[in-house]
């Protein structure tokens, strides 16, 4: 997904989020991502599977 698509900002602006360092952690819209606790669930599942099926 991009910034315009996440409704952080008009389309053709993302650019201009990053100069202003408004996505930034200590920005005033902070974006994380890694993709959360969502993403390292997903992995940990894929590694239990494997560890089951072999």
């Amino acid at each position: 997904m991009t910034y315009e698509e996440l409704g952080l900002c008009d389309h053709g602006n993302a650019v201009q989020l990053i100069v202003d360092k408004i996505t930034f952690l200590n920005g005033s819209k902070p974006v994380n991502t890694s993709g959360g606790l969502e993403a390292k669930v997903i992995l940990l599942e894929q590694l239990v599977l494997v560890k089951f099926v072999s």
